[in-house]
């Protein structure tokens, strides 16, 4: 009986861990599959990309990826929303940690 104890919080363990989408500091991953575009001049002034999805459109920047090359490709990215945004009917505003080319 201790064994099959053991075995099903391993097993929930697992299936808990493999779920979660946090990060080091508590926020939660978004991951989200659309275009990237160059922002350029918007009403908002927040972002240095966008990324379209078949449900909206979001603002992005990166701190470590360079945007830039994947401008017009569909990708898959995990952001965290930043605090504070949106504003003024803007999108939300997300900070890309990791970029995936759909393939």
């Amino acid at each position: 009986m201790k064994v099959l104890t053991i075995i099903t919080a391993g097993v929930l363990f697992f299936f808990t861990s493999a779920c979660s989408s946090t990060t080091g500091n508590g926020s939660t991953l978004l991951r989200i599959t659309g275009v990237v575009q160059a922002s350029g001049i918007t009403s908002y002034q927040y972002g240095t990309h966008t990324l379209t999805s078949e449900e909206k459109s979001y603002a992005l920047k990166s701190t470590n990826i360079d945007l830039s090359k994947y401008e017009g490709e569909t990708v898959k990215i995990s952001a965290e929303k930043i605090k504070g945004y949106p504003v003024e009917n803007g999108p939300e505003f997300l900070n890309v940690q990791k970029i995936e080319r759909n393939k």
